[in-house]
Order: C-alpha cells, then structure tokens, then sequence
C-alpha cells in the first residue's frame, strides 16, 4: 500500500505541475473544455498538489490512510460525474468520453483501495 500511495502522489505532484506550469499545454491535451483558462488550471493544480502531499503522507502515516484514500476516492467520484454531464462539450469530442472513462476507472480503484485501507485500520 505505501508504494502504490506514492505513486499516486507522485501522479498528483506530476498532474499539478503540468496544470501550474503548462495550463496551455494541459487545456488542448487533456481538458478540451472551452473556453481555457489558465488561472483556474492554476488552481485546480493547487487541489492536486495537496493530493499529492496527503496521499504521501498516508503513505508514511498508516493512520491517514483511511481518511486520505476516501477524500480523494469521492473526489474521484464527483469530478467523474461532472465529466458525465459535460460529455459532449469537449473539443475534440473524443476526450469527453475517454475522460469520464479514465476518471470513473480510477475512481473505482481510489474505492477499492479504501476499502483495503478500512480492512487494515
């Protein structure tokens, strides 16, 4: 578990960078929802750097596990489903499905691995 937690930080730390230093760069690659604003890229990657420092965190602090995991997992969850709502706004249109599929997939595994981390508390 304290491995695979910091590889997810490590893909939150990478994900707010490219947010934080490339939101141009982020916008046409993976968020195709116009219009493209920088600033709030910014602040999307502020929410995923502190993903990044809980989950390393929860990797170090068995006791953070629990609370961290299911933070991030609901947090998966909703922005799965706002991705649902929007499906069709993206441009080009093929990322607004693959997004969703991506973010309910890993919501599903945030969920399991909740689950894990309540069996182990």
């Amino acid at each position: 578990m304290k491995a695979l937690l910091l590889v997810i930080a490590a893909y939150h730390l990478a994900l707010a960078g490219w947010m934080a230093l490339a939101p141009v760069s982020f916008a046409v690659q993976v968020a195709g929802y116009p219009p493209q604003a920088p600033h709030f890229l910014g602040d999307l990657a502020t929410y995923n750097a502190a993903f990044a420092v809980g989950l390393a965190l929860a990797a170090l602090r068995p006791a953070w596990r629990l609370p961290v995991l299911a933070i991030v997992a609901i947090q998966f969850v909703l922005h799965a489903v706002n991705h649902l709502l929007d499906i069709g706004e993206t441009s080009p249109g093929y990322t607004g499905p693959v997004n969703f599929v991506l973010l309910a997939l890993a919501a599903g595994a945030l969920i399991v691995l909740t689950q894990r981390a309540t069996k182990q508390g």
